[in-house]
């Protein structure tokens, strides 16, 4: 039998310099957007400027207490476009970390059926690379534990139990208010499994 992973053990990695061995989804279900992997990278680029959704890209497998790890930028217009990872996706829910580089600030959301719970205000951050440079993004998802680490600074950490088993993404979009499109390029995808915080901490 296989010994369960230990915190900091690695349980999935893709450097998108394969697309053969690559393991996130190599095209898209719509026109409105496409996915895939090009030039040692991950692409999602949404090309219906009135497609109000969030194009993801889902990691294979589903996960409890991980850290998903991400090199993530915006190509051309940065302007009301933002960078995205999701953990804990199922059909009734999931947590979601924004990131803004136009602006400098991410946040911290939970969605249930469709609905958006802000579980940290919109916050500028000097972390953020601005513009098109390149942004080391981390979101943690253990036990109650939901944190975001930007270029190796931890910018937030809350503590929810609604959601505590489910799918990993990335993602890309032009915020609802600004109807446009947006491409992002990811690199050097790593998931590692996480220790969940003690009981009472």
């Amino acid at each position: 039998m296989r010994p369960s992973p230990a915190p900091g053990d690695l349980l999935l990695t893709d450097t998108f310099d394969d697309p053969e061995k690559g393991l996130l989804p190599k095209s898209s279900p719509t026109s409105e957007y496409a996915r895939g992997y090009e030039h040692g990278e991950y692409f999602i680029k949404k090309l219906d400027p009135q497609f109000t959704r969030l194009p993801l890209g889902t990691v294979p497998g589903v996960y409890a207490d991980t850290k998903l790890a991400v090199d993530a930028r915006l190509v051309g217009d940065t302007a009301s476009r933002y960078v995205a990872l999701e953990c804990r996706r199922g059909t009734r829910g999931w947590y979601r970390a924004y990131v803004d580089a136009e602006q400098g600030r991410f946040w911290l959301a939970r969605w249930d059926e469709g609905n958006e719970t802000l579980l940290t205000d919109r916050t500028a951050s000097e972390a953020i690379a601005r513009g098109n440079e390149v942004n080391h993004l981390e979101l943690t998802c253990a036990g109650s534990l939901i944190a975001l680490a930007i270029n190796g600074v931890e910018v937030a950490t809350v503590k929810d139990t609604t959601y505590l088993l489910g799918e990993l993404a990335l993602g890309a979009s032009v915020f609802t208010t600004s109807k446009g499109t947006v491409e992002a390029r990811f690199a050097n995808l790593a998931v590692y499994q996480a220790a969940a915080p003690s009981p009472g901490t």
